[in-house]
């Protein structure tokens, strides 16, 4: 993947190599979930207490897609159809375990369309909650932006806040629902990876 804006840092990473991103640099491509389920996995490092969001598929605010990173420190997997201000923002769609810490940490979030959100940290499952009502919905939207916030819409200020500042390594997404036995063999792979040339 070739950046769009800013430069990405090659950095030594948990697994090989991987890479900063600064906040303003990101880099896109297009996704492929539609009405499927969804896992994004991710290996980051960060100490802000903001961190941001570092995968998104939205083109605007309201745009349909989906978006993952930290809030407040805390992993957030969040489903949006478009044109709705009332998007999934169910309490299962936030963490409780911040991992803005410095450290390497994995985060992981699924949707399964039939059996509900989860969140998981460093392998084991953080929350869980119900499908609510998006089991339909076209998660289809704009191109996957890795390390920023992909909402064009928003004024530079408020979108810099929502883009990602920290490290990034084995950023996986699936057009499936892992299991938790799955997670926790990427977790316990460790510097191996699962990723390989």
């Amino acid at each position: 993947m070739t950046p769009e804006s800013g430069a990405l840092t090659a950095i030594a990473g948990q697994v090989d190599g991987g890479a900063t991103v600064s906040g303003s640099s990101f880099v896109g491509d297009p996704p492929a979930i539609g009405t499927g389920d969804l896992s994004v996995v991710a290996w980051v490092r960060t100490s802000s207490p903001d961190s941001g969001i570092f995968l998104d598929t939205r083109s605007k605010f309201f745009a349909t897609g989906w978006y993952f990173g930290l809030y407040e420190g805390r992993p957030v997997l969040n489903l949006r159809p478009g044109g709705d201000p009332n998007f999934f923002e169910a309490p299962n769609n936030y963490g409780t375990e911040s991992v803005a810490d410095g450290q390497w940490h994995l985060i992981a979030g699924v949707a399964d369309r039939a059996g509900g959100e989860t969140l998981f940290v460093d392998g084991s499952e953080d929350v869980s909650g119900s499908p609510g009502d998006y089991p339909g919905v076209d998660l289809t939207g704009g191109p996957l932006t890795l390390g920023a916030e992909n909402s064009g819409d928003d004024a530079p200020a408020v979108r810099a806040k929502e883009n990602f500042a920290g490290d990034l390594d084995e950023v996986m997404v699936f057009a499936r629902a892992l299991d938790a036995a799955e997670i926790a063999a990427i977790y316990d792979a460790g510097p191996l990876g699962v990723c390989k040339p």
